[in-house]
């Protein structure tokens, strides 16, 4: 009788950690390795105005934008980033839910899709979940 007690104990507090667990992990989202350096109001303007001859950029919402440093890494974590190089740029419009890979390098956009942040996210280094669409090629 009292196996069967501790039995059905552990297998209570099994269920409730695996539920705790679920409850608290990023649920479809991903880190993307990004750097956010410092860029000045100037580069992003003309980085901007560049992407802007190939797509049609979302109005009244300045961008967080981030550059790729570890390719490899960069598309273990996150498939949407196929295609990129060091030195590609990963742009965020967070109220239009809208991300944009872009390769200055290059001037090719590697993707675009939507995105949605973890209700805590204020920027691009947060989580970040980007659904891949087909890649646009310029």
């Amino acid at each position: 009788m009292k196996k069967d007690i501790w039995a059905l104990i552990v297998i209570v507090l099994v269920v409730i950690a695996g539920g705790v667990y679920y409850w608290v992990s990023p649920r479809g989202a991903t880190n993307v390795p990004v750097s956010t350096a410092e860029t000045s109001p100037a580069e992003i303007q003309v980085l901007l105005e560049k992407l802007g001859q190939h797509l049609v950029l979302p109005m009244g919402e300045t961008p967080e934008i981030g550059q790729i440093d570890d390719p490899v890494q960069a598309v273990k974590t996150q498939p949407f980033l196929a295609g990129v190089q060091k030195g590609d740029v990963l742009i965020v419009y967070v109220k239009a839910q809208k991300a944009i890979v872009y390769s200055p390098a290059r001037d090719l956009i590697i993707n675009v899709g939507p995105v949605s942040l973890a209700p805590e996210s204020t920027s691009n280094q947060e989580m970040i979940s980007a659904s891949s669409s087909a890649p646009v090629k310029n």
